[in-house]
């Protein structure tokens, strides 16, 4: 018989060579606020839900007026032969004014002046060359020079086709080669017909008003004194500028309406 006391007598290692049965895990609960009730599951067979629409946009606020001074500057270039100098200054999405600010700074002046009048509306385009003219030849000068300028204001006061169609003789009388003669010019060329009262009506080019409110403005510049042009040039740019934003006008202009919000 075998010294071992345990001979014969079956021995279990519990523990050992029998591999443990793993537990099934459970899925975490969701953790509910106070309050709130668990949402119930979607029934066997449903179809998922569709994604919630994107949230709209918020409109885009308002492109702000478009005023004489930010009016794209390449579309006033197109009314008047710029020179080869001022067509490099030009630069895409370019304003009026910045072009002129750019013209001035390379002394461009009679470019310069050339944009700014072919710019501003008719009226304020006439009484420019109105401002111009008086700056050179006395606030109340005589002659015809005189009574050009008088006829042109009574045509801004009141823009009448009556009021229109003597600026033509007017503007004879003072001659065209003149600050006045152009002022008047430019009046008669605001609107109506080139023609008599008594044939087919021929309309002006929109750009005339321009043209003859430059050409007073430039012709001012020059006036008597040639000399002092770079400073008149200057002069007139600020004077026209203010205009333009309706800070000069005219005696019984209508206010600047107020800006859009």
């Amino acid at each position: 018989m075998p010294d071992d006391p345990d001979f014969g007598t079956m021995r279990l290692d519990i523990g050992k060579g029998v591999p443990e049965t793993p537990k099934k895990k459970e899925p975490p609960r969701p953790v509910l606020k106070p309050g709130v009730k668990p949402q119930a599951p979607p029934p066997a067979g449903a179809k998922p839900a569709a994604p919630a629409p994107p949230a709209a946009k918020p409109p885009a606020a308002p492109a702000p007026p478009t005023t004489t001074l930010t009016k794209p500057a390449g579309e006033i270039a197109k009314l008047f032969p710029l020179t080869e100098e001022g067509k490099k200054v030009l630069v895409d999405g370019m304003t009026v004014k910045v072009f002129i600010e750019a013209l001035v700074k390379e002394k461009l002046f009679i470019d310069a002046i050339r944009v700014l009048g072919h710019a501003l509306p008719k009226r304020e385009g006439v009484w420019w060359a109105c401002l111009c003219s008086r700056a050179v030849l006395g606030a109340d000068p005589a002659g015809p020079a005189g009574e050009a300028l008088k006829i042109a204001q009574k045509w801004l006061q009141e823009p009448t086709e009556e009021n229109r169609r003597p600026a033509m003789k007017a503007a004879e009388a003072a001659e065209l080669g003149t600050p006045a003669g152009c002022a008047a010019l430019a009046t008669f060329w605001s609107g109506g017909s080139l023609g008599p009262p008594d044939v087919p009506v021929i309309p002006p080019l929109e750009h005339l008003t321009g043209h003859g409110a430059s050409c007073a403005a430039l012709l001012a510049a020059v006036f008597k004194d040639p000399g002092k042009a770079e400073e008149r040039y200057v002069q007139f740019l600020n004077e026209g500028i203010k205009v333009a934003e309706g800070a000069n006008l005219w005696p019984g202009a209508p206010a600047p309406a107020p800006p859009k919000k």
